[in-house]
């Protein structure tokens, strides 16, 4: 959902297949298009404005993309990864002729109200502190060739997971049946939980999430994120 995808185009960086001053143009033309509103839609006009808003977003990007050489928003991966994934998603929750559309509109009015409690009151930061600290011990105990690089790489993927975790299980108990596996369902559609965990880790992550799930007796909604990734 939008909570997840927030894109500002004034932050793209890599590579693209036309040259660096047709980069520097599409980046800074559509520096200031976000790819959510201000604020999670809560009401079906508010979507429409919001769906309004990816379309002008996705305009910005065609023409630039034209300019480039390209007309195929699948280009935008060399730059940004997750961006073709994320633009996919969107496009599919504002088409009123689909699933995904009819499970976010039945939940989203939910949705929103925890987003803004969690904006104000910050629980799903202090959550994913918390299980981070007591994750630190098992984290050192594993056998590491390069220690520092290896741990980077637990933080830059358990950080997320977790945030996304304390995001699902809130859902899942406040909201109507089904609003915690469609928040799965969208996470796996646009997020960039492959490139965030490398198959070197997703063994290890996959522990250290059920050992967390053990001391906590909390489920561990996003272990199927990983479950679901092709692991080495």
């Amino acid at each position: 959902m939008w909570y997840f995808v927030l894109i500002v185009f004034g932050f793209w960086n890599g590579a693209f297949s036309a040259n660096q001053t047709c980069i520097e143009n599409l980046r800074w033309t559509c520096r200031n298009i976000h790819m959510i509103p201000n604020e999670l839609p809560g009401t079906e006009d508010e979507l429409k404005e919001s769906c309004s808003e990816l379309e002008n977003n996705k305009r910005c990007l065609m023409e630039r993309l034209l300019e480039c050489g390209s007309n195929n928003y699948d280009d935008l991966e060399v730059a940004r990864s997750d961006l073709p994934r994320m633009i996919n998603t969107l496009t599919e929750i504002c088409q009123e002729d689909t699933e995904l559309h009819a499970s976010y509109v039945q939940h989203m009015a939910c949705i929103k109200r925890f987003v803004s409690a969690n904006n104000e009151k910050q629980f799903c930061r202090d959550y994913t502190t918390s299980a981070m600290v007591y994750l630190r011990g098992p984290i050192q105990r594993k056998k590491l060739e390069d220690e520092l690089d290896y741990r980077n790489k637990f933080s830059q993927c358990l950080v997320p997971l977790l945030s996304m975790n304390c995001f699902v299980t809130y859902i899942s108990g406040s909201c109507e049946h089904g609003a915690g596996k469609m928040s799965i369902e969208l996470i796996q559609k646009a997020g960039s939980v492959a490139e965030q965990c490398p198959a070197s880790i997703r063994i290890d992550v996959i522990d250290l999430l059920k050992a967390l799930e053990s001391a906590t007796e909390e489920q561990m909604f996003v272990m199927r994120l990983i479950t679901s990734l092709n692991i080495s």
